[in-house]
């Protein structure tokens, strides 16, 4: 996992595999993390997405072909599961009119730390877990 990918708030393992966040970065030389309001330096690994995750979110939902979406507006994130990673697909949804749906494929993504930055890039908002 690359140091640059991470945002302060998002969710990761410590060296000790425990969930914490990350508090401050460093970048190349470490991330410190906090865990019940004690902030120490550590190496960190990404926590791989769940089907779970998506199950127990109250605003993810599951469509009948098994994929996961979450709206945002006059949009939505659809989420497609291949093998070992996620591929996320952002899709427009015409307003009064007669086009169709837009659908632009995005990087494929496999921890939770891409899910929360790739939500805070579309809506500006933190992806509470």
């Amino acid at each position: 996992m690359n140091l640059q990918e991470l945002r302060i708030g998002n969710h990761v393992l410590d060296e000790d595999g425990y969930v914490v966040k990350v508090q401050k970065i460093e970048v190349n030389r470490f991330v410190s993390v906090s865990s019940e309001n004690i902030e120490y330096p550590s190496n960190v690994y990404g926590i791989e997405i769940y089907e779970m995750l998506f199950e127990e979110h109250p605003d993810f939902k599951k469509d009948s072909q098994g994929n996961y979406w979450i709206n945002l507006q006059t949009h939505y994130l659809k989420f497609i599961y291949t093998k070992e990673y996620w591929y996320p697909v952002y899709v427009q949804i015409p307003e009064l009119s007669s086009e169709d749906e837009q659908q632009v494929g995005l990087k494929r993504i496999k921890y939770i730390h891409e899910l929360q930055n790739l939500y805070f890039v579309l809506t500006g908002d933190e992806l509470e877990l």
